[in-house]
């Protein structure tokens, strides 16, 4: 997230660069992809949750109002990121 956040950082978010957001996420999106391949069969990274999981989960947010947090072609991802979420909540 640290390459996204050099193009949003002391920004407004109403007059962020979205195009330099899309291009620095195309950056990282690999990086999304192998965390859905290591979700593979597991609810959590490490298999049950641990610091593992929780040392993500602040970014959820952020990631969330940028709009990348949740790749559509990383269904894996998305019920992790739904399951810690939901996790937090209660």
């Amino acid at each position: 997230m640290k390459v996204i956040s050099r193009v949003t950082r002391g920004i407004d978010a109403k007059n962020w660069d979205r195009a330099a957001i899309a291009a620095a996420y195309d950056s990282i999106a690999p990086m999304f992809h192998g965390l859905d391949d290591e979700l593979a069969g597991k609810e959590f990274l490490a298999g049950s949750f641990s610091i593992a999981d929780s040392a993500l989960t602040p970014d959820i947010p952020c990631q969330d109002e940028l709009g990348v947090g949740r790749p559509e072609k990383c269904p894996r991802l998305r019920a992790w990121v739904e399951g810690l979420i939901q996790r937090r909540n209660n």
